[in-house]
């Protein structure tokens, strides 16, 4: 590895393959040779590139709000409920669900025309 930075990313990217594994069932020793070899291929075929990782927080906003939209199903108790769990207010809760079922109803239905 020529510096440091890039020996740090391909040891993060075999520990962190370990602890899936590991947390997932496979033996230790096994999970730190499969992490060995996941690190090798991203090696070979991303080598020489500069790699950048969004911190995805959209994303895990639309879990969030999908996670809201199922657990909500019209009652006041629910949105109050729902607002301490998630530190928001009513309103947005309901804005939320609101967003997330049009959002669902124009995924199922698709657009008119193709």
């Amino acid at each position: 590895m020529r510096d440091l930075r890039d020996r740090e990313v391909y040891e993060c990217v075999i520990r962190f393959s370990e602890d899936v594994l590991v947390a997932d069932g496979i033996e230790a020793e096994r999970a730190a040779t499969l992490g060995l070899k996941v690190a090798e291929l991203l090696r070979k075929d991303w080598g020489g590139q500069k790699m950048y990782f969004s911190k995805a927080e959209e994303l895990e906003l639309q879990v969030r709000d999908l996670d809201i939209y199922n657990r909500f199903h019209g009652r006041r108790e629910e949105a109050s409920a729902l607002a301490k769990e998630f530190k928001l207010s009513e309103e947005r809760i309901r804005q939320i669900v609101q967003m997330v079922t049009a959002r669902e109803r124009a995924r199922r239905q698709g657009g008119l025309f193709p």
